[in-house]
């Protein structure tokens, strides 16, 4: 009992039972998510229980920092389909000295004189993710904003502003010439996207636009 008590039941305080299933799932299909649910659980438990065997055979495991319950939910809902299409990937046209860069964070945080983005809706709609998107002014400080995310830990961003959006020492690198200069704005939306085609029109589109007209030449990514 000991075991199950010190090993377990830490486990059964994640499990979302208050999930909407009849508004997520089509209803002929909630019986075998259950079951196929509560399997990956418990080979999530699995994984945590061994995380300190030996193996003879190393790889890398994307989920086993993560606790069972989203690790089940994810690796069941959230198929694991091949990329198709190009990687648009472009190379630095000049030196990081001489580039514009903007800043843009995925950690849900706004001005306090805007619209916060919709946790409420998230919380009613289990798969739906606020798909707008934050202008940041490059002078922001914490006390001008307000972070809305439920996937993370909300209060450090809200001390210090520069753990996820590093505004105070990309400042820093432009004086230092590190940098050739900060936008003037960057950006912020929330990161938890189900459907990512809308997002691209709504969010990313938009942000894309507004970067051209401030002549933008490279962009920092700090996902939450």
């Amino acid at each position: 009992m000991d075991f199950m008590k010190d090993q377990l039941l830490p486990y059964y305080s994640i499990i979302p039972i208050s999930f909407n299933i009849p508004t997520v799932f089509p209803q002929g299909q909630v019986l075998f998510c259950l079951q196929n649910f509560l399997h990956s659980y418990i080979q999530g438990i699995s994984r945590h229980l061994e995380g300190g065997m030996e193996q003879t055979q190393k790889r890398v495991d994307g989920f086993r920092f993560l606790p069972p319950s989203l690790a089940a939910w994810i690796q069941i809902f959230i198929r694991d389909r091949k990329f198709r299409g190009t990687i648009p990937w472009t190379p630095m046209s000049k030196p990081l000295s001489r580039t514009t860069l903007a800043l843009v964070t995925s950690a849900g945080i706004s001005l306090k004189t805007d619209p916060p983005f919709d946790m409420e809706r998230e919380k009613r709609e289990t798969t739906w993710g606020d798909r707008s998107y934050r202008s940041i002014p490059r002078g922001t400080r914490e006390k001008e904003i307000d972070v809305n995310h439920l996937h993370i830990n909300t209060n450090p961003i809200k001390q210090d502003i520069n753990v996820i959006l590093p505004l105070t020492r990309m400042t820093e690198f432009e004086q230092e010439k590190i940098i050739g200069r900060l936008a003037p704005t960057s950006y912020s939306f929330y990161g938890f996207q189900w459907e990512s085609t809308e997002f691209l029109k709504e969010a990313i589109a938009p942000i894309s636009r507004k970067m051209k007209l401030e002549s933008v030449e490279a962009v920092l990514l700090t996902p939450a």
